[in-house]
């Protein structure tokens, strides 16, 4: 198949390459969800989906292809709680080859908060092409923007900036998963380097807002700030056939006598952080 990446494994990878990081995020916090969908749910949909693929007896192989991350569960409590759907969609809502949407240069602007990311015209060129969930990129920016001022986030890379405003085709469009060692065009980064970002931005280390509320509130209230943030990038990021964050930076490896100062700060959110009211501008994330 045309544009299909291969990395070099054998088999679906058992857990994140974090191995040579000098940061590596915690594990999305466990929980046992009850699938009550209401205030008395127990949470744990991130973890028991995304983070162990507790539907898939913790790995993928080729009989569980084609994939989609919403066949594993992570966003079961968000469909039911927030849109009234049910947990379970037809695949056809995730089969983007339907939608007759591609990615186009106008649909990222290369800049967030007033600040240049990648030059207009240039910016994620190997998404150009390529099938999307929705038309509503520029939505996206207005969201994006709005969030990286709330937090006080630092300038975010062009990495991180395509999917950010990509409008969720990482988790939404079966397409970008060929096989379990295969992906369309590119792999993506890892959940590190999502974390790190989000530990960039003053607001959020201290009480966290999600991108997508997946878990009930009293599970996101049990957890501190960066937990809530692993928890959310965890979701987001959830493909363990990934890039860490030393592929894009080197420099920042466990053996380098060099550190970002958003490594350092590992595990030093307050326990007792709860995490802020979602932003607006969610209504379009899963559903067509």
């Amino acid at each position: 198949m045309e544009g299909v990446v291969t990395c070099a494994v054998a088999i679906y990878p058992t857990t994140y390459p974090f191995e040579n990081e000098s940061y590596v995020p915690g594990d999305v916090p466990a929980g046992t969800p009850n699938y009550a969908y209401d205030e008395t749910d127990t949470g744990g949909y991130v973890y028991t989906g995304a983070f162990t693929l507790s539907l898939f007896d913790g790995t993928l192989t080729d009989d569980d292809f084609p994939y989609w991350p919403h066949q594993n569960g992570f966003a079961w409590y968000n469909l039911v709680s927030q849109y009234a759907a049910p947990p379970i969609l037809p695949a056809s809502v995730f089969n983007c080859s339907l939608n007759d949407l591609f990615f186009k240069p106008a649909d990222y602007t290369g800049m967030v908060n007033g600040k240049k990311v990648c030059n207009t015209g240039e910016c994620c060129e190997y998404l150009m092409g390529q099938p999307k969930f929705g038309d509503d990129q520029l939505s996206w920016h207005d969201w994006f923007d709005q969030r990286v001022a709330a937090g006080m986030c630092d300038l975010i890379s062009e990495d991180i900036y395509c999917v950010m405003v990509g409008g969720h085709f990482q988790l939404n469009c079966m397409q970008y998963y060929v096989s379990p060692t295969e992906r369309l065009v590119k792999v993506l980064a890892c959940y590190d380097s999502w974390t790190l970002y989000y530990l960039t931005c003053p607001v959020y280390k201290q009480a966290y807002t999600y991108m997508i509320v997946l878990e009930p509130d009293q599970f996101m209230d049990s957890l501190s700030a960066e937990e809530n943030i692993i928890t959310d990038c965890g979701a987001f990021a959830q493909d363990r056939l990934c890039h860490p964050y030393s592929y894009y930076y080197p420099q920042t490896t466990s053996d380098s006598e060099s550190e970002t100062d958003s490594s350092k700060t590992s595990s030093t959110a307050s326990s007792d952080s709860s995490a802020a009211a979602s932003l607006a501008v969610v209504a379009t994330l899963f559903l067509l």
